[in-house]
């Protein structure tokens, strides 16, 4: 990841607690996912997945685990960040998803 290097990353995540943790967690995730690359797209979904027993109805969370999931290997953690980020997601995002979420 560019600018932030890991021992960083976890230097910080390590002392935050409560909504500083959530917050910090929701950035550094954003971060990763900015930079494109798939190392980044994995450590992203591991952090906001760090969110949920945190906070099970953040929608920030939930919207971008939403994006991440692959449905053929993660349905029902897939249907569950759906229901929180129902109202988040444009249609066109969700809407492919359902046939395969149907078939299982």
């Amino acid at each position: 990841m560019r600018g932030w290097p890991a021992h960083v990353e976890r230097r910080y995540l390590r002392k935050a607690a409560g909504d500083e943790r959530l917050d910090l967690l929701v950035r550094v995730g954003r971060m990763h996912l900015e930079s494109g690359m798939q190392s980044g797209r994995s450590r992203a979904l591991e952090l906001f997945e760090e969110v949920r027993p945190i906070d099970p109805e953040h929608r920030e969370a939930a919207e971008q685990l939403a994006r991440l999931y692959d449905p053929d290997k993660h349905t029902e953690r897939l249907v569950e960040v759906l229901r929180v980020a129902q109202g988040g997601l444009d249609p066109a995002e969700v809407g492919p998803l359902l046939p395969r979420l149907a078939g299982k």
